[in-house]
């Protein structure tokens, strides 16, 4: 069967859950003055005649780890488990699924106990999690008499299972494959960034504990590759930032519902709208950036204003109920794409005064980023990002990676996250991530998904 399988050139991995006997072991057991009787299974128990025990077990332990050595198939790319050793007897266990059921094979009844428990603890592990757990040895550690073992070389299947998980839906890429650069601003954990169309300089936020208060502190700097990070803003109120065609847009956020906008006294600035908002000029990216105010005073409790930075000043493009709304952006052809912050998961396109549902994602976004030609939604830990092409393609990556320590968990804090000229920018606690957005595993979805 390994032959065969291996003739189709694509890799793979064989779990024989069942026995091989082995008079050979079971006559150097015997040899070695111990006695196992395979059938009731258990340890082996020493009846030789030595006083003391040296090197006897280990002895045992090394027949089964030089096991095969002439057989390369056991030893290949494509490794086979055994869910018994040579000369041990692979018990049936309990059903785990139906009570007074059918016995079945010990690698089933602990691959079905692996699920449940990883899954109960992460929701959705990896297979690779579960092989793990259930190959038993592999070439290191100390080698028990009975119980699975393997020899094969878990290179390339370690790199296979670690992108699929038992959902079936999910396959990803080592992150680390598609990561370009990084950039360290050195400034602190970073929760917001924008990007200039001047080389290598960056505007980002930083969210950082302030012990002398004590409390979170929101920091504004000017980060230049190869140079010291430059303090442009300190102690800023819940803010975010975007690159406008003007500048660097700066604003923060009420604790009302609706966002709400106010100036701050850095670099040369034009406050607009009653101090609603302000367009700071710094030399910045050569795009209008859309954004939103309330205009309750203006136009009651349900209506709010979409405008669009113009210039030095902003044009009102749009009024209706921005509340129901998470994360917003604007296409070329001036419709707005919103997600629901009523309803996780839905995404919307609003043009020309109507509000049509595109469809129903698996998280609910908590950024859009609009390209000439596509719409990014981003999940709220940088973990999943779906592309929509504006017409009728969706696809989606995760990057998980098979280091998980590459995207950190964000759990409250936004990371930043961007798109331009055939990269991703995402921020990972005090670094900007650059991925090269083609060599990324995307996979289209289904209508269901």
């Amino acid at each position: 069967m390994h032959a065969e399988l291996t003739k189709t050139g694509l890799p793979f991995l064989l779990i024989i859950d069942g026995c091989m006997l082995n008079e050979g072991f079971l006559d150097q057991v015997k040899q070695l003055g111990f006695t196992y009787d395979p059938e009731t299974g258990g340890s082996a128990d020493y009846i030789g005649a030595a006083d003391l025990i040296t090197d006897e077990p280990g002895k045992i332990s090394n027949f089964h780890a030089k096991f095969g050595a002439k057989q390369r198939y056991l030893r290949s790319s494509n490794p086979v488990i055994f869910a018994a050793k040579p000369g041990t007897y692979a018990h049936a266990k309990e059903h785990p699924l139906l009570s007074g059921g059918p016995p079945v094979a010990p690698r089933a009844a602990a691959i079905s106990l692996w699920v449940d428990l990883l899954s109960a603890r992460e929701d959705d592990p990896t297979l690779k999690q579960i092989i793990d757990r259930v190959s038993g040895w592999r070439g290191t550690g100390q080698i028990e008499i009975e119980g699975p073992i393997s020899w094969g070389d878990y290179t390339t299947i370690d790199k296979i299972t670690s992108r699929i998980r038992p959902s079936g839906l999910k396959s990803v890429p080592d992150v680390g494959s598609t990561l370009l650069q990084t950039l360290k601003p050195g400034v602190g954990v970073i929760e917001d960034f924008a990007l200039s169309t001047e080389k290598d300089e960056w505007f980002v936020l930083t969210k950082n504990w302030d012990e002398s208060f004590p409390k979170f502190r929101w920091d504004l700097w000017r980060f230049r590759k190869n140079a010291t990070s430059e303090s442009l803003a300190s102690d800023i109120p819940f803010p975010k930032i975007e690159s406008a065609a003007t500048g660097l847009l700066l604003y923060t956020e009420g604790d009302e519902p609706r966002t709400k906008w106010a100036g701050h006294n850095v670099g040369s600035g034009t406050v607009l709208h009653e101090d609603e908002y302000i367009v700071y000029t710094f030399p910045s990216a050569d795009r209008s950036t859309v954004f939103f105010t309330d205009a309750d005073s203006t136009h009651g409790t349900d209506t709010d204003e979409l405008l669009e930075t113009s210039g030095s000043a902003a044009v009102v493009k749009d009024r209706f109920d921005l509340t129901a709304y998470e994360a917003i952006a604007r296409t070329a052809d001036e419709a707005c794409i919103l997600a629901s912050s009523e309803r996780d998961g839905e995404v919307f396109r609003r043009h020309e005064g109507k509000t049509k549902l595109l469809r129903k994602l698996s998280f609910p976004p908590r950024e859009i980023v609009a390209t000439p030609d596509s719409c990014y939604f981003f999940s709220w830990n940088n973990r999943a990002i779906v592309r929509w092409d504006l017409a009728e393609s969706w696809q989606m990556v995760e990057l998980l990676g098979e280091k998980e320590e590459i995207l950190a968990p964000f759990e409250f804090w936004k990371g930043g996250c961007e798109v331009r000229n055939g990269h991703i920018y995402l921020a990972s606690k005090d670094t900007i991530l650059v991925f090269d957005e083609s060599k990324l595993a995307w996979r289209e979805l289904d209508p269901a998904d």
